[in-house]
């Protein structure tokens, strides 16, 4: 063999390692983004059902005007945890809290570790008051 070829052959097996690096990476970093977007989604979800349950009658299963996380959980239909403290769907958890009278606080988990690469994916959602337009929205990693 040649030392061209040789040469060759070393270039060829250099460009497709670092292609294979480069494609792992962008991989993950799709892998994090489409679980941020996913759980942030899920979010969104629960605190327009939030919204549904505060304003349902209390003698047709909703809150009646109020927050009641426990009731809230059992309205919303989507898997609860083991301790009964978060709703676990197939992008993360996600935990729902009255922190004052009209005040909502939903935080979520996602599955996967955030861009920090220490840890998981996590967002915040508050909800003051009964409209979709009353919703701060944070993204903490």
């Amino acid at each position: 063999m040649g030392q061209q070829q040789i040469l060759l052959l070393v270039l060829s097996v250099v460009i497709i390692a670092t292609t294979i690096a480069v494609s792992a990476d962008q991989f993950n970093n799709k892998i994090k983004t489409s679980n941020r977007k996913a759980i942030i989604q899920d979010m969104y979800n629960l605190a327009c059902l939030a919204i549904a349950f505060s304003k349902t009658p209390a003698s047709f299963g909703g809150g009646g005007g109020d927050w009641d996380a426990d009731r809230f959980y059992a309205y919303c239909s989507y898997p609860i945890s083991n301790n009964g403290k978060y709703i676990e769907t197939s992008n993360g958890r996600i935990q729902v809290s009255e922190i004052s009278k009209g005040r909502l606080r939903i935080k979520g988990w996602g599955n996967e570790i955030g861009f920090d690469d220490k840890k998981a994916i996590r967002a915040r959602l508050f909800l003051s008051g009964t409209g979709i337009e009353d919703m701060a929205f944070k993204i903490l990693n």
